[in-house]
């Protein structure tokens, strides 16, 4: 890939002899990335293969701030009002097990640990799996939720996921409203 770029509302020109052109306005914020595609694409005199997509909402401020509200909810209940015992960030990844994005690699064995970096959690599924002479294994990644693939659709997935678990435990949930407004003020005091 050359490049990823905001347009937009696209244009049609039709010309006289029926050749059409697509135009799409640049977003501000990409015009950077413009001027480094035409300079690339200058360069090079290889055909192009352009996909259009539709722009993805990420995840909103309030969906995060919503989710860290319950999940902190949930780690007090968890741990009867004590300090100590389960933490929000313990309860978030367990969430992400079970309600989150995930993403399955077949990877050289010693790339393995390498993995930690780049995802919230992994799980290595199995190994010793032999292929051209080298060992592989398959692992589990767990995206965490500030990665891109999480739109408004998947991050309002996994907080009825987190609900759900909270229902589950006899747990009753506050108001959303109160809950954000909980999370936004934590620290604060």
């Amino acid at each position: 890939m050359i490049g990823k770029i905001k347009v937009g509302n696209p244009q049609l020109k039709v010309d006289y002899n029926n050749n059409y052109e697509i135009s799409f306005p640049v977003n501000n914020q990409s015009k950077y990335a413009v001027k480094q595609i035409m300079n690339d694409l200058q360069k090079n005199e290889k055909e192009l293969s352009i996909t259009i997509d539709y722009q993805k909402r990420h995840r909103t401020l309030d969906q995060n701030a919503l989710m860290w509200a319950l999940l902190t909810e949930f780690a007090y209940h968890q741990n009867g009002g004590r300090r100590g015992g389960i933490t929000e960030e313990e309860l978030y990844i367990q969430m992400l097990h079970k309600y989150g994005q995930v993403k399955f690699l077949l990877i050289k064995e010693e790339a393995v640990e390498s993995l930690k970096n780049d995802y919230k959690d992994i799980v290595v599924i199995n190994k010793g799996l032999k292929y051209q002479g080298s060992l592989y294994a398959e692992v589990k990644c767990i995206i965490g939720s500030s990665n891109e693939v999480y739109d408004t659709k998947r991050m309002a997935e996994l907080i009825d996921g987190i609900l759900d678990e909270m229902a589950k435990a006899g747990i009753e949930t506050a108001n959303k409203r109160d809950l954000e407004e909980q999370w936004r003020n934590y620290g604060r005091k």
